[in-house]
């Protein structure tokens, strides 16, 4: 009989999971002390930030329409529990983050506020911004109230969902159309 190994158990994965931060806080050390100017940490900040949240905000999206497309409302629900999770604690920071950053940088280079491509990125910002605190936050919130009252797979639940799920789309799109502004420039 072949003797087979144990799973790997929750505190494994959790330790492994704390290591690959470590690392990662050391490299963001490492590589921000030896950066040639404070505006260049400025900037490998904002980007990070960035790339967390509107990477992140992206890959969801693409989950959510896989997760559509095996028409399971339960799997669906499960998914939407664990974007509300995220958002409120990883793209929320991030977002501010990328705002604070973004800032820093535009001071340290005495940059100009009434560039294109600076408005734009601030007006796409407080949009998205916006829309996540006063629509998508208070709809999650109704979204669990009913699942929590008629259960994830009721119709009203699944409706509700199915709402929050197409500003997500929209928002996204305008996230990812900011990065465009940001790193294009246009009309400069």
């Amino acid at each position: 009989m072949e003797a087979h190994s144990p799973p790997a158990t929750a505190p494994t994965t959790s330790r492994l999971t704390i290591a690959a931060g470590v690392i990662l806080l050391i490299g963001l050390v490492v590589f921000g002390w030896a950066a040639p100017a404070t505006y260049d940490v400025y900037k490998m900040i904002h980007v990070f930030a960035a790339v967390v949240w509107v990477g992140g905000g992206a890959i969801l999206v693409v989950l959510v329409i896989l997760t559509e497309r095996e028409n399971d409302p339960l799997a669906l629900a499960a998914l939407g529990k664990k974007i509300d999770v995220i958002a409120t604690r990883v793209f929320v920071p991030a977002s501010l983050l990328v705002l604070l950053f973004g800032i820093l940088m535009m001071a340290n280079r005495d940059l100009d506020w009434g560039q294109f491509w600076v408005v734009a990125g601030l007006v796409g910002f407080a949009a998205t911004f916006l829309t996540g605190i006063g629509f998508l936050t208070p709809q999650v919130k109704k979204l669990n109230a009913i699942a929590a009252e008629k259960g994830p797979a009721h119709p009203e639940a699944q409706a509700q969902l199915k709402k929050v799920l197409v500003v997500a789309r929209f928002d996204i799109a305008l996230l990812l159309l900011i990065v465009a502004d940001m790193t294009a420039k246009p009309f400069s």
